[in-house]
C-alpha cells in the first residue's frame, strides 16, 4: 500500500513541477485562439490558427455592422443598440490586440524575470511556497476561462436552434440559399464567442498574472529584507557592536546587505515600470469600454422581452464589471506592500547606531536608505492613463459611471423594444 502511496506521490510532485515551468502556457494558448500571437510562435498549429482567428474576427465585424445597419434602417433602435454594442466590444478586443503587440518584447522579458526567479530572500521554503501559490493561481484562472470556452462551444448549438435577431446573420446573406446561409450562420454562431472571448478576455489573463507574479517577487524581496533588519535589532540589542574591531565587520557587512536589496528592488522596479507603461493605457481602454458595455447591458435587461436577449445582456454586464475588480483587487496588494517595506526601512534608520569613526559610514547609509524609502514609496503603483490609481476604491468609478450613461438612456428613451 505504501508503495504505490509513494508513487502517486511522486507522480504528483512530477505533475507540478512541470505545471509550475508552464504556468504561462496555457495563457497563450487562450491568446492564440484569439489571433493573437504577441510572442511570433512558429510552429504548423499557430500559423494556421492564428491567421484564421484574425480573418474571422474580420468577417464578424462585417456581419455586425451589416445587421446594426439593417435594424437602423427599419428604424429597430432595440436591436441598433445592440450590435453597435457589440462593435464595441469587437473594437476593444482590437485594442487589446493592438497593445499586446506593441509592447509584446516588454511582456517576454517580465515573463522570463519572473521565470529566472533572481529575487531571494534566502528563505527557500518560504520562497518556494510562495511561488507555488501564484502558479496554482494562474494555472486556475487560466482554465477557468477555458471551461468557459468549452461551455461556450456546447451552448453554441442550442443557440443555432432559435431563431433570434441577437445571433443571426443579415438578411442579405439569406438570399444566397438554404444550405449556404444555414452553413454561414453555423461558423459565425460557432466561432464568435470562442474567439472574441480569448481576444477580449486572454490579454487580462495575462497581464494581470504577470502583476501577480511581480507580487509574488516583491513579497519575497520584503520578506528578505524584513528577515535581516531584524537580525541587525537583534544584533545591536546585544551590544556587540561597539568593539572596533567587531564594528568594521558590522559597517561593511551592513552596507553589503543593504546594497544586496537596494539592488533587488531596483531590478523589480525596471520590471514593474514595463507593465506599468503597458497598464497604463491597455486599462483605460478596458474601463471605459466597460462603462458603456455595463450601461448599455443593463439597459438591454430592463428593454429586453426575451429570456436569452436578457441572459446575453446581463451576463456580459457582469463579466465586464468582474474583470475591471480584478484587475483593481490585483493592483491595489502593491501599495501594502511598499508601506511595509517602507516601514523596514525606517526600522532600519533608526536602529543603525552612530560611530565617530563611522561617521562617513553612518551618513553613507542613511542616504541609501533614504533613497530606498522614496524609490519604494511610489514603485509599485499602477494609474489608468494617469487620471487615477488602480485600487479596489476605484473599481467604483466603473459603477458610478455606468449608472449615470444608464439613466441618461433611460431619461432620452433610445430604444423601442418593438
Amino acid at each position: 500500500m505504501n508503495h504505490w502511496r509513494n508513487i502517486a506521490s511522486r507522480i504528483l510532485a512530477n505533475c507540478r513541477q512541470k505545471l509550475s515551468k508552464k504556468h504561462f502556457q496555457l495563457i497563450n494558448i487562450i491568446l492564440i485562439f484569439g489571433g493573437i500571437n504577441y510572442r511570433n510562435i512558429s510552429n504548423r498549429w499557430t500559423r494556421v490558427l492564428c491567421p484564421l482567428s484574425k480573418g474571422l474576427a474580420i468577417v464578424h465585424s462585417i456581419l455586425v455592422i451589416m445587421c446594426f445597419i439593417e435594424n437602423f434602417q427599419l428604424r429597430d433602435n432595440h436591436y441598433a443598440l445592440y450590435f453597435t454594442v457589440i462593435q464595441i466590444f469587437f473594437v476593444s478586443g482590437f485594442i487589446r490586440e493592438y497593445f499586446m503587440r506593441k509592447y509584446s518584447n516588454y511582456l517576454d522579458r517580465v515573463k522570463k524575470f519572473l521565470n529566472s526567479e533572481q529575487i531571494t530572500s534566502n528563505d527557500e521554503h518560504h520562497d518556494s511556497n510562495i511561488r507555488r501559490k501564484f502558479h496554482r493561481k494562474t494555472i486556475v484562472t487560466s482554465l477557468i476561462l477555458l471551461a468557459n470556452l468549452v461551455i461556450c462551444e456546447l451552448s453554441a448549438p442550442i443557440l443555432m436552434l432559435q431563431e433570434n435577431k441577437y445571433y443571426r446573420i443579415p438578411q442579405l446573406l439569406l438570399s444566397v440559399g438554404p444550405t449556404w446561409s444555414t452553413l454561414i450562420q453555423w461558423i459565425y454562431i460557432m466561432t464568435i464567442f470562442p474567439l472574441w472571448t480569448s481576444k477580449a478576455f486572454g490579454p487580462t489573463i495575462l497581464i494581470t498574472a504577470i502583476m501577480s507574479g511581480l507580487e509574488t517577487e516583491y513579497t519575497i524581496m520584503v520578506h528578505g529584507f524584513g528577515s535581516f533588519v531584524e537580525r541587525v535589532r537583534s544584533d545591536l540589542d546585544g551590544r556587540a557592536i561597539f568593539n572596533v574591531k567587531d564594528n568594521k565587520i558590522f559597517w561593511n557587512l551592513l552596507k553589503e546587505q543593504i546594497n544586496f536589496h537596494f539592488d533587488q528592488h531596483i531590478l523589480l522596479t525596471e520590471n514593474i515600470m514595463k507593465i506599468q507603461l503597458i497598464i497604463r493605457y491597455l486599462y483605460c481602454a478596458i474601463h471605459y469600454s466597460a462603462m458603456i458595455l455595463v450601461a448599455v447591458g443593463i439597459y438591454l435587461v430592463l428593454l429586453d422581452d426575451t429570456l436569452t436577449g436578457g441572459l446575453i445582456s446581463a451576463m456580459a454586464a457582469i463579466f465586464f464589471t468582474l474583470e475591471c475588480i480584478w484587475w483593481c483587487s490585483v493592483a491595489d496588494a502593491f501599495p501594502d506592500i511598499n508601506t511595509t517595506l517602507e516601514e523596514y526601512i525606517a526600522d532600519l534608520a533608526l536602529a543603525i547606531p552612530y560611530h565617530r569613526r563611522h561617521h562617513s559610514d553612518y551618513v553613507q547609509l542613511r542616504t541609501t536608505l533614504m533613497v530606498f524609502k522614496m524609490n519604494a514609496r511610489n514603485s509599485a503603483l499602477f494609474s489608468c492613463a494617469r487620471i487615477f490609481q488602480l485600487s479596489k476604491a476605484s473599481y467604483l468609478q466603473i459603477l458610478q459611471k455606468s449608472y449615470a450613461l444608464f439613466t441618461f438612456l433611460l431619461n432620452i428613451g433610445l430604444s423601442n423594444p418593438k
